[in-house]
């Protein structure tokens, strides 16, 4: 009878060494998952770092699928982690989304600027696509994801011209500087709709 109680004894030191031993490397295996997990944020935080210059240049469509694809490693490695939160991608992500909207911003003012100083201030025809500019902004749709954004939506269909441009009911006229306005501005709301997250 000692025996089977010795046997049952040893029995149970086993199974809890097991435990232990399981315990202990499910956290050992965690640690390690934090680490990958870290260091892949830190490598692709460098590598976006490194081509900044170049990134800052991208079409808001190229810009935006950058930024869309760091948001779901992000999500997806925090997942994996028990939604610890990693903040070096994060805020260099931050820091790229607002050097390409400066960058954004520059390029306009620059291009606004000698299309002013150009200017005749006469009387223009809307070409189609400039009238689908303006009822994009006023009422964004499904379309706006797509590459180019409203930039594509305008550039499909037609190429007829008005002599008005027409919003809410109302004509108006315009001149040259302004359809390259309606562009720029098209960026911005284009920006604010495919980087909601900024």
């Amino acid at each position: 009878q000692e025996e089977g109680g010795e046997d049952v004894e040893e029995r149970d030191q086993s199974e809890e060494t097991a435990r232990e031993s399981a315990g202990k490397l499910i956290v050992a295996s965690e640690e390690v998952l934090d680490h990958i997990c870290y260091t892949g944020h830190q490598r692709c935080a460098r590598l976006i770092e490194v081509r900044k210059r170049r990134s800052t240049h991208l079409s808001l469509g190229e810009f935006s699928a950058l930024f869309d694809a760091t948001v779901d490693f992000v999500a997806g490695t925090e997942r994996m982690c028990g939604n610890r939160k990693e903040k070096v991608l994060r805020l260099t992500m931050v820091e790229q989304s607002k050097a390409f909207l400066d960058a954004l911003h520059e390029s306009n003012v620059s291009k606004l600027t000698m299309l002013l100083d150009a200017e005749r201030w006469v009387q223009v025809d809307v070409p189609e696509q400039i009238q689908r500019l303006v009822h994009d902004c006023i009422r964004p749709g499904s379309g706006w994801k797509t590459e180019g954004g409203m930039r594509s939506a305008a550039q499909a269909g037609g190429g007829g011209t008005e002599k008005h441009l027409e919003l809410e009911g109302e004509k108006y006229y315009v001149v040259g500087v302004l359809t390259a306005v309606l562009k720029m501005l098209s960026d911005y709301v284009g920006c604010a709709v495919q980087l909601p997250t900024l």
